[in-house]
């Protein structure tokens, strides 16, 4: 018998984005008449950071993040990454007391998906309370967030009347648009907006946040001032 031959892989993607390279690896694969006989998967060796925006960033993290490949090449690629936003944008807060986290924590959101190309995908996510730099005493909580990172695909939905962006034609979206939303959302104000002294929750709708900012309508249920006491 023979021992039979190995090789070297490599897979390098350039984020068009950032410029960043992204180098996946596989060491030793053996192979013989009949293809490959190891594993059909190049893996990062490290977790890697990529800025998105402005206020947020995408973590790959290097156990969950490899590419597939066959004789063809590229076949598909899994992501478990973490979406971090910076704290000037968005401050994390503890799930139980709904007390800002403390520093360095910042807010992540997980995404665990497979995608047929480099960073095109969109997925629903669950996301911890948070609020907004500057405005910690408001807690925004939400179960569900869109994730849109595709440029050729956004799921339908209608951004709040007056937002205005280069992919908002005023009927739709395009699909080239790429950010957050969360539909709805429910959010505690402190004690000082009540007349009572008690705390406020109040509804959100149609909270975006992507490169024109944070954006959204807030509706209180809750009496803040007796119309007696007003002056």
């Amino acid at each position: 018998g023979t021992a039979g031959a190995t090789l070297d892989a490599y897979l390098i993607i350039t984020d068009q984005e950032s410029g960043k390279r992204i180098v996946f690896k596989a060491l030793g694969i053996s192979f013989g008449p009949t293809g490959l006989q190891g594993p059909s998967t190049l893996a990062l060796g490290s977790n890697v950071e990529i800025r998105l925006n402005n206020a947020a960033m995408i973590i790959l993290n290097a156990n969950g993040t490899f590419v597939s490949w066959d004789c063809e090449g590229f076949a598909s690629m899994a992501i478990d990454a973490d979406i971090e936003f910076c704290r000037n944008f968005i401050v994390p807060l503890n799930p139980s007391t709904l007390e800002p986290k403390p520093e360095p924590e910042r807010y992540r959101l997980n995404v665990v998906t497979t995608i047929p190309s480099w960073l095109e995908f969109y997925v629903t996510v669950n996301a911890e309370p948070f609020a907004v730099a500057g405005y910690e005493t408001i807690k925004w909580s939400l179960t569900n967030m869109l994730v849109d990172f595709s440029s050729t695909e956004t799921p339908a939905f209608t951004p709040l009347s007056g937002y205005a962006s280069p992919f908002y034609d005023g009927q739709a979206m395009s699909g080239q648009w790429k950010g957050f939303y969360v539909q709805n959302i429910s959010v505690k104000f402190p004690t000082s907006f009540s007349n009572s002294g008690t705390t406020i929750t109040a509804s959100a709708n149609d909270v975006m946040i992507d490169d024109c900012g944070f954006s959204g309508a807030v509706g209180v249920q809750t009496e803040i001032l007796c119309i007696d006491d007003g002056n």
